[in-house]
C-alpha cells in the first residue's frame, strides 16, 4: 500500500506542479478509491492469515495467542490508517506538510491516553492496546479527511465523484508498483529474519524488538526527507523547473546523509541505555546493543540509497530503485 501512496503522491505533485486542474481533481478522486478497495482486501487478508503468518514466523507458543489477537484486531481496523497515509500523501503532494505532522500528533497523544485508559483503567490487556491503536488512526483518518472534503482547492475530496479511473489509475500504478514491490520484498525479508530470531527465544525476541522501536524512530528523519525531496522534484519536473528540481535533489542527498550519520553515531555511543528503556533485562539489553552498534554506523550508507530512490520517484523513473533493491 506505502508503495502504490507513494505513485499516487508522485502522480498528484506533477499535476500539480504543471496546474492541470482536471488531471489533480481526477488523481483524488481515483486516490481515494483505490484506498477503499485496498483497505477491504488489506484487512480481510489480514485478519484471516494472521494465525498461519505467527506460525510461519516460528513465534514462541507463550506469545502467540496474545500477538495474534492484537494483530487480528489491528488488521480489523486497518482502514484508519490506510486513510490517513493516503490522505497525508495527498496534502503533502501539494505542499501541505504541516496540518498532516499536526493530526499525527493529536493520534499519537490519543494513542497513549487511551492506552493507559484501557490497560490500566478498564484492565483489557493486548486487546486495549489494539483498539487503543485503531481508535487513534481513524481519529487522524477523519481530521485529514475532513480538511481534504471542505479545501476549496483542485485537490478536494468529491465523494459523489470517487471512482477508479483507467487510465489515471494506470499512470498511478505505473510508479506505484515498483515501488510497492520494493517494500514488500523488503517487508517480507524482514518477516524471515524475524522468525529465525524467534527460534532464541523471549530475550533474543525481545532485545530485537527493542533494537526496531529505536531504529525506526531514527530512521524518520530520512524517511521524511525522503518524501519531501520526491515531491519537491515531483512538482517542479512537473512545472519545467528542471534546475530548482536538481538543487533540491542535491539538498536531499547531503541534508539525509549528514542527519542519519549524526543520529548513527549518538546510538552507537548510547546504545545500552537506549534499550534499557525498553528492558532493564541484562540478556535484553546485551542482545539489542550488540544489534545496534553492528548497523548504526552505517545509516548514511542507507540515507544515501533512501535519497536516490526518492529522487528517481519523483522524477517519474521507480522502476530504477526497484531493480537496485532486488538484485542487493
Amino acid at each position: 500500500f506505502n508503495g502504490f501512496a507513494t505513485g499516487a503522491g508522485v502522480v498528484i505533485s506533477r499535476h500539480y506542479g504543471a496546474r492541470q486542474r482536471e488531471n489533480v481533481r481526477t488523481a483524488v478522486q481515483t486516490t481515494i478509491a483505490m484506498t477503499i478497495l485496498m483497505s477491504i482486501v488489506l484487512s480481510v487478508l489480514g485478519v484471516v492469515l494472521t494465525p498461519a503468518l505467527l506460525r510461519m514466523m516460528q513465534t514462541p507458543e507463550e506469545v502467540l495467542a496474545h500477538a495474534s489477537e492484537y494483530l487480528q484486531i489491528y488488521f480489523a481496523g486497518l482502514s484508519g490508517l490506510l486513510l490517513y497515509n493516503m490522505g497525508a500523501g495527498i496534502l503533502r503532494a501539494v505542499g501541505d506538510t504541516r496540518r498532516p505532522l499536526y493530526f499525527l500528533i493529536f493520534s499519537a497523544v490519543t494513542n497513549t491516553i487511551l492506552d493507559l485508559l484501557f490497560v490500566t483503567v478498564f484492565r483489557m490487556g493486548v486487546a486495549g492496546v489494539a483498539i487503543a491503536t485503531i481508535l487513534a488512526q481513524f481519529a487522524s483518518a477523519a481530521l485529514v479527511l475532513l480538511v481534504l472534503t471542505r479545501t476549496k482547492g483542485d485537490y478536494r475530496i468529491e465523494w459523489r465523484a470517487v471512482r477508479l479511473e483507467k487510465n489515471m489509475l494506470g499512470s498511478i500504478c505505473a510508479l506505484g508498483l515498483p515501488s510497492a514491490v520494493q517494500l514488500a520484498v523488503t517487508a517480507f525479508s524482514n518477516i524471515f529474519v524475524q522468525s529465525y530470531i524467534n527460534r532464541f527465544g523471549a530475550d533474543c525476541m525481545a532485545g530485537w524488538t527493542s533494537y526496531n522501536k529505536i531504529d525506526s524512530f531514527a530512521l524518520l528523519p530520512i524517511t521524511t526527507i525522503s518524501l519531501a525531496v520526491t515531491t519537491f522534484v515531483g512538482q517542479n519536473l512537473g512545472a519545467g523547473l528542471h534546475d530548482r528540481a536538481k538543487k533540491g535533489s542535491r539538498f536531499g542527498i547531503i541534508a539525509s546523509v549528514v542527519i542519519a550519520e549524526i543520529i548513527g553515531v549518538t546510538m552507537y555511543l548510547l546504545a545500552p541505555q537506549l534499550v534499557a528503556l525498553f528492558s532493564p533485562t541484562p540478556e535484553v539489553v546485551e542482545l539489542g546493543t550488540r544489534q545496534m552498534r553492528t548497523t548504526a554506523l552505517f545509516f548514511c550508507l542507507l540515507a544515501y540509497s533512501h535519497a536516490i530512490a526518492s529522487i528517481c520517484r519523483g522524477a517519474g523513473k521507480a522502476f530504477v530503485p526497484m531493480v537496485i533493491m532486488l538484485l542487493f
